[in-house]
């Protein structure tokens, strides 16, 4: 950490395919002094090692050579406005859902019926997979725009086109 209790700014220096690599170099960096984070994201297996950026130079000179298994990161969804490959799936009525299935548990365990409950939080799982998988919007976790996931369905606003 740079100036107590502000930290340094946290660079990406690789990216990988899955999390285990990821695991295996970020847990060679930290054996070897450096302060370094893995960021995974949660629909896709790609994991990613970070360091403070006083630490970069060091942490690019301990680890091995790349792996051949980077080639599936090239193909993640990169934000146009942004160009960032952060995206996530985006389901716009998450919380209304989260909210109605909520109310339904809360009434049902009131009622006594648990019964109830159970097919109430069952059901709002199985909406929220759904809502999750299909829905066909990503959003950029750094800038917050959204998009519409190449040959998905649906409205909104399409990225502009950069040559």
């Amino acid at each position: 950490m740079a100036g107590g209790l502000i930290p340094e700014r946290l660079i990406t220096i690789r990216r990988y395919s899955s999390a285990g690599p990821a695991v295996d170099d970020c847990r060679l960096l930290i054996d070897n002094g450096l302060d370094a984070y893995i960021r995974t994201y949660r629909w896709q297996d790609i994991g990613e090692v970070r360091v403070p950026e006083s630490q970069v130079e060091r942490a690019l000179a301990l680890l091995p050579e790349a792996r051949p298994d980077l080639s599936s990161v090239e193909q993640a969804e990169k934000c146009a406005w942004c160009g960032s490959r952060h995206a996530r799936t985006f389901a716009p009525f998450t919380g209304l859902v989260l909210g109605a299935g909520a109310g339904l548990i809360g009434w049902a365990i009131y009622k006594g019926q648990y019964d109830g409950a159970a097919v109430a939080f069952t059901v709002t799982l199985v909406v929220l997979f759904f809502m999750k998988t299909t829905v066909g919007r990503l959003v950029c976790a750094d800038c917050g725009r959204d998009w519409r996931a190449p040959g998905a369905g649906g409205a909104g606003p399409e990225p502009p086109v950069t040559s």
